[in-house]
């Protein structure tokens, strides 16, 4: 199964490229905070075994207002490595690979404290 082009984004990790994408809108269960938020991952030239990437947070855009978290590229650089240490072979046919995160494995903002939520560039 490959993942759609259409609001996917393109990154490259040690020199192979991937695309990534979340969602642009949540599920049912992801918006009452029932399910976390998940990147799915896929290697451009090769995509055979999509990575599914779940955090241990919710949807930025959850309708509780629960605390949330923002993918960003830079986390994908992190989070690819891991999932190939973990046993996904991107360019090998078969199911999906999925990578459970943890809360030490996300971006923290040291100057605030806070695990999830950063302060908009207004404030």
């Amino acid at each position: 199964m490959t993942l759609r082009q259409k609001h996917s984004r393109k990154i490259c990790v040690v020199g192979i490229n991937y695309r990534w994408v979340v969602r642009d809108r949540p599920t049912y269960l992801q918006a009452v905070g029932m399910s976390n938020l998940s990147v799915a991952v896929e290697r451009t030239d090769a995509p055979d075994c999509v990575l599914r990437i779940v955090l241990p947070t919710a949807r930025k855009d959850n309708w509780l207002l629960a605390p949330g978290y923002v993918v960003k590229p830079s986390d994908l650089t992190r989070w690819i490595p891991k999932a190939l240490a973990a046993g996904w072979f991107p360019g090998k046919k078969g199911p999906g690979f999925e990578l459970r995160l943890k809360e030490s494995d996300l971006v923290t903002d040291q100057r605030l404290g806070e695990k999830f939520e950063r302060a908009s560039p207004d404030a």
